[in-house]
């Protein structure tokens, strides 16, 4: 064994226990809208609470007690965030069905793919338990009622019409001005743009 082999051995042998790692830090991409909206409705709440309590609190208490109200309510912000840590661990942490960690992505508004369009686009970093350590292009599509099914579209866009490049490990999704949609993909080092399938 040459020393160049040697130090690919290495790599290789670095990389997959990197890729071990990282395989218990997941979000299940099927409810990955539901973490979204949960932060954002946290931020706002938190928002009005300081709005809140700079404007209302001398009107509602008297001066002596706004202290320890004021305590009270930061003390109880605080279990709130507490309890959605608990849940999103408890809920929506590792979902066999996704694979290990999922990248966030974006409802796809691009027009040269009309098959994506309203398409919610994710990327799975490091594939299913069962694979072979390599990401995953995902799909679905929420109609505000119902769960969908995830649909795995890697197979449609890799390897590329154009060099035959293969997806490895996508850590990104970037969209541009016209909502076409990019990936990015750390082991090759390459930006990928979705195109259509030739035909």
């Amino acid at each position: 064994m040459t020393d160049d082999d040697k130090r690919n051995a290495d790599a290789a042998k670095v990389a997959f226990e990197r890729a071990r790692r990282m395989r218990n830090f997941a979000i299940a991409g099927i409810l990955v809208f539901l973490v979204v909206l949960f932060f954002s409705l946290a931020s706002v709440a938190a928002e009005f609470s300081t709005v809140f309590n700079d404007s209302m609190m001398p009107r509602l208490v008297p001066k002596s007690e706004i202290g320890r109200i004021s305590n009270i309510a930061w003390g109880l912000g605080y279990l709130g965030g507490m309890i959605v840590l608990i849940f999103v661990v408890a809920c929506l942490a590792g979902s066999p069905e996704t694979g290990k960690t999922i990248i966030g992505g974006y409802i796809y508004r691009g027009n040269i793919v009309r098959g994506l369009r309203g398409l919610y686009v994710f990327a799975d970093y490091l594939g299913p338990e069962t694979g072979d350590f390599t990401g995953l292009i995902l799909a679905f599509r929420y109609d505000g009622q119902t769960i969908p099914k995830i649909r795995d579209i890697t197979s449609r866009l890799f390897p590329t019409q154009v060099g035959g490049f293969d997806l490895l490990n996508p850590t990104s999704l970037g969209e541009d001005a016209s909502g076409e949609l990019y990936i990015v993909d750390y082991t090759s080092g390459n930006i990928f743009k979705i195109i259509p399938q030739a035909r």
